[in-house]
C-alpha cells in the first residue's frame, strides 16, 4: 500500500537571519490532533508556556502515524496517512530541519488486538497495564549533536535511551511506539521504561528502595529482541576494608520479559581483579 507523507514548514528564514541559532521543535499527540510548535531557540527561556501558544500546524490524529528519522545533520519529521493510496513528498524547502525534538504522546495503549505467539500471555499483561494509563503522557526527546543522533523515552520519571540512533515512529491512533535500532531492525516497544524497572524490582533483581529516577539503555540482543538494560552501583569492601563501588548490569527482554544479570562491569583487567577481591 502506498502512503502519503506530509513534511512541516520550519520558518527557515529564521535560520538564515541567525545561522548560529538552532531551532527546536515540540510535538504533542492527543486523541484528536497532532500539534506542532515552533519551539524557543535553544539555550533561551520562553516567557510563555505552550499551553498559551497556538500550534504552527495541527493535523487530525485519525489514520495517522508520525515518523522521525535522522537525515544528515538534522531530524526529519513526517506524518504518514496509513489509509492513503498515493505517495507525495512536499518540496525540500518545507522539510523539517531541527537538531532537537521534544514529543509528548499518550501512554495509554488503545490497540485492543491480543498479543500472539508463545509469549502472548505475558505480553498481554504488559499491554493491558498500558491500556489503563489514562491521562498519562510519555515523553520522547531526540537530538543530533556532533553529527550523532540519539533519543530518550521517559515514562513516570524513568528514562531509557538509544545512544546511537533516533529513528522511531508513533501510531497516533493506538499510541504504539516503534523503534528502528542502529542495526536497522524495527521493533514495537512493549515495555515503557518505568514498566521495565518495576519488572526488575518484582523479580528481586533490584532493590524495591531504588528510586524510579533512573536511566536505562535500549539495545538489541543477539536474538534480535530489544533489551532494556539497567546498571546499578553497589558498595563493596576491598579485602573487607576499603569501600569500592561495583557496577552490576541487568537486562530485560522486551519480548519475553526475561531478566538476566549480566554480572559486574569491569573496564580493565586490574579492575576485574579488584572486583573479585571486593565483597
Amino acid at each position: 500500500m502506498k502512503k502519503i507523507y506530509f513534511t512541516l514548514p520550519l520558518f527557515l528564514c529564521f535560520l538564515f537571519l541567525n545561522p548560529s541559532s538552532t531551532l527546536a521543535l515540540e510535538i504533542k499527540v492527543s486523541n484528536d490532533y497532532i500539534e506542532f510548535y515552533q519551539d524557543e531557540i535553544l539555550g533561551k527561556k520562553s516567557d510563555e508556556s505552550n499551553s498559551k501558544i497556538a500550534p504552527t500546524q495541527k493535523i487530525p490524529t485519525a489514520g495517522k502515524s508520525l515518523r522521525v528519522n535522522p537525515v544528515g545533520n538534522r531530524l526529519e519529521v513526517n506524518v504518514q496517512d496509513k489509509k492513503a493510496n498515493q505517495k507525495k513528498l512536499l518540496k525540500p524547502s518545507q522539510s523539517t530541519k531541527t537538531q532537537r525534538l521534544n514529543l509528548q504522546t499518550p501512554s495509554q495503549l488503545k490497540d485492543k488486538t491480543k498479543a500472539k505467539g508463545e509469549d502472548s500471555n505475558y505480553l498481554e499483561k504488559v499491554r493491558e497495564e498500558r491500556r489503563n494509563r489514562r491521562e498519562e503522557m510519555t515523553q520522547i526527546r531526540a537530538r543530533i549533536q556532533n553529527e550523532e543522533a540519539s533519543m530518550a523515552i521517559e515514562s513516570r520519571g524513568v528514562k531509557a535511551r538509544v545512544k546511537n540512533g533516533a529513528e522511531f515512529s508513533i501510531d497516533a491512533q493506538s499510541n504504539e511506539i516503534t523503534i528502528t535500532t542502529p542495526s536497522g531492525n524495527t521493533h514495537t516497544l512493549n515495555h515503557l521504561p518505568d514498566q521495565a524497572i518495576e519488572k526488575m524490582k518484582e523479580s528481586g533483581k533490584l532493590s524495591p528502595e531504588i528510586d524510579n529516577d533512573q536511566l536505562l539503555d535500549i539495545t538489541t540482543g543477539k536474538d534480535g529482541n530489544l533489551k532494556l538494560e539497567f546498571q546499578e552501583e553497589e558498595d563493596k569492601k576491598l579485602f573487607g576494608l576499603f569501600t569500592r563501588k561495583l557496577r552490576r548490569k541487568y537486562q530485560l527482554d522486551d519480548q519475553t520479559g526475561e531478566i538476566q544479570e549480566l554480572g559486574i562491569e569491569s573496564n580493565s583487567l586490574l579492575e576485574s581483579v579488584l572486583n573479585k577481591l571486593s565483597f
